[in-house]
Formats: structure tokens, C-alpha cells, sequence
């Protein structure tokens, strides 16, 4: 039995009346309603629990975290598992995780763990949770300023993704979670790109490219779905998902640990320039393409005035990536649309001139 075989790859239920499907799943599954946590931030608890609670009633348990990034913490992951326990959650429960990518992450973290594991399910909340965060059964939390330094594959039952949530959404989550559907055009869609290339998407995201978007959403989900069902643990294929984390996750910890935060999505926009331009020098991407996808991401995000400011602790977070292997430094790069390469080995210097090219634009 291969490790693919022994995972249940959950399914992604979309639409916007997939909460009546979460109710009749609930059913099917036989959970009492009094055996359901919900884990949400405080916006989400006020802005999409009660849309939940009206769906399946008011047995459910309410706990709520702070929605900053900060929360994804050990310090917040034992005042979970303190309420899950005060509030007898059992091996029979089950968490329901409403909201961004920062619940996701944390939330099927605490279940992964609490009682050596719970059921669980997604509701993403944001464009960002939809379009990555809650499909592929990774979780995790920040330990000693690193991102995501701890954490375990551990999947879902199901994600039900309830579209007029995005409704509720302000411009700024929207540009967040745009990063991830460059990303997954860039690396696998030819329809989104070709969405991106025609959109001439600024600052703002009009009603229209925000409407256009959500009925792209399956196409979305599907680009990560089908790379993760070929390599579910991250050994080959999976690692294509990365490109621009690995110097995103870099700058949003130096952003973070120097009191300027910037979110994940900025920080993956500006990763995804740096390693663009490594991509040219290293994987034989077309400048031409190059310059067509920086030109992309800088007219939706412009670029992180601090990059130059915490050079220095970038590159230092660069040797605390979870990809690196012994002193190697392993990156995922693109040599063409829809043609990303894994595991590239890209020396220090390589990584500094992409830096130093960044804070040039």
C-alpha cells in the first residue's frame, strides 16, 4: 500500500447552497449538533456564523480566536484544546473550522492533535481559504517566528465552500487571496491565465472581476485538487504549489518579527517576483513572460517599500525554510506557463540578486 493509498482525499463541495449539503452530511454522518465545535475568528463569527447557525442550529459550540496571524500559535492552541476539553469534546465530535486561512491552518491543527486526532471540516471564509488554504490537508501553526514550523498532513472530512461568503469579504481580502489563483494560473490553468492576461486587474478588484473570479472558483480548487491527489505528502509534484512561498514566507516573517506586518497574500506576490527572476536565470523562463506576470502582480500590489529595510532578516529566514535539505536551499521554479519545476537547488547569490532585483522596481 502506497502513502496515497492510505489517505482519504476529502472532497470540495461548492455552490451557494452547499451549506444545505454540509445539514444533510451532518445527518448522513449521524453527529448530534451537540457534538459540533465551531472554530472561527471574531469578523467570521460575526459576519458568517449566524448564516451558518440559521443552517444548522444553535447546539453547536462557538470558539473564537483573534483574526490576526498571530493566532496561529502554541499559546492559542492550548486555549483550545482547554475549551474543547472544559466543554467535553470527544472522540465523537466534530470541528467545524469557519474561516480564512489562518483557521484552516490552526483549526485542523487542534484536530489533528486534540484527543490524537477529530473529525473535522472546512468552511473557508475568504478567497484565500477557498482558493488554497483549505484543499490538501496540510495544517499548521508559528513556532519562534517561523511560519507554519509545525504541523501535520492531516485531511478533512469534507470542504464546503459557501460562495456568498466571499460577498462579505472587504477589497483588501480579496487582493490577499488573489495571489494564490496568479499562483495556481501561472503553474497549471491555461483558463486563468488567460482570465489574469485580459483582466488588467488594478489595486481595487471591480464587482465584475470579483464575479468573474467566484465562477472561476471550481477551476481554481482543481488546479491544487489534482496535484495533491498525485502527491499527497509533498515528496515530488506537490512542491510546484510552493513557488513563491519559499521567499514570501521569508518576507512575511520578517515583516511580521519587525512589527511591519504584511499578509501572506503580499508577501506571495512579492516571492513570486523574486523567484521569477530566478526562474529566468535558473530554468530558462522567457523574460517576455517573466516581465508579463511581474507586470501582473505589480499593478495589483505594487511592492513592499521594507524589502530592502529587512534584507538581511530575509535571507536568514530563507535557512529556516521547511524545503531545505541539510544547507541546500530547494525551490520551486517555472520555465514556461504551466510548466513549474521542483526541487531546485538555487544558490544563496541567486537568491540575494533576486532581492536586490525586487527592491529595484
Amino acid at each position: 500500500m502506497t502513502e496515497k493509498d492510505e489517505v482519504k482525499i476529502h472532497d470540495v463541495r461548492l455552490g451557494r447552497d452547499v451549506l444545505n449539503d454540509l445539514n444533510k452530511w451532518l445527518d448522513d454522518q449521524k453527529i448530534t449538533r451537540k457534538n459540533i465545535y465551531v472554530i472561527a475568528d471574531s469578523n467570521t463569527a460575526r459576519d458568517c456564523y449566524p448564516i451558518l447557525e440559521a443552517v444548522i442550529g444553535t447546539d453547536a459550540k462557538l470558539i473564537t480566536v483573534e483574526p490576526v496571524e498571530s493566532s496561529k500559535s502554541l499559546e492559542v492552541v492550548g486555549q483550545l484544546v482547554f475549551k474543547l476539553s472544559y466543554q467535553m469534546a470527544d472522540r465523537d465530535s466534530l470541528i467545524i473550522n469557519l474561516g480564512g486561512g489562518m483557521i484552516t491552518d490552526l483549526g485542523g491543527f487542534v484536530a489533528s492533535v486534540y484527543m490524537r486526532g477529530l473529525r473535522f471540516v472546512h468552511i473557508p471564509t475568504s478567497l484565500l481559504g477557498m482558493a488554497d488554504a483549505s484543499v490538501g490537508g496540510k495544517t499548521g501553526i508559528n513556532v519562534l517566528g517561523i511560519k507554519n514550523l509545525i504541523g501535520t498532513f492531516d485531511f478533512p472530512q469534507e470542504v464546503f465552500i459557501h460562495s456568498p461568503f466571499l460577498k462579505t469579504l472587504p477589497d483588501e481580502e480579496w487582493i490577499n487571496g488573489l495571489a494564490e489563483v496568479i499562483k495556481h494560473a501561472i503553474i497549471g490553468s491555461a483558463e486563468l491565465w488567460e482570465f489574469l492576461d485580459k483582466a488588467n486587474i488594478g489595486t481595487r478588484i471591480s464587482d465584475d472581476q470579483k464575479d468573474s473570479i467566484m465562477k472561476l472558483m471550481p477551476e481554481i480548487i482543481r488546479v491544487k485538487s489534482d496535484i495533491v491527489k498525485e502527491d499527497v505528502f509533498d515528496h515530488g509534484k506537490r512542491m510546484a504549489l510552493n513557488f513563491g512561498h519559499t521567499l514570501g514566507h521569508a518576507i512575511e516573517t520578517a515583516g511580521n518579527n519587525g512589527n511591519t506586518p504584511i499578509s501572506h497574500g503580499r508577501a506571495v506576490a512579492a516571492g513570486m517576483i523574486c523567484e521569477l527572476y530566478i526562474s529566468e536565470q535558473m530554468a530558462g523562463l522567457d523574460s517576455a513572460i517573466r516581465k508579463k506576470i511581474e507586470n501582473i502582480i505589480t499593478n495589483i500590489y505594487g511592492t513592499w517599500p521594507n524589502v530592502e529595510r529587512f534584507k538581511e532578516h530575509i535571507l536568514f529566514n530563507i535557512h529556516n525554510d521547511k524545503k531545505r535539505r541539510q544547507d541546500k536551499i530547494m525551490m520551486s521554479l517555472l520555465r514556461n506557463i504551466g510548466e513549474p519545476i521542483v526541487n531546485v537547488e538555487v544558490p544563496m547569490y541567486q537568491i540575494m540578486a533576486s532581492v536586490d532585483y525586487y527592491t529595484t522596481l
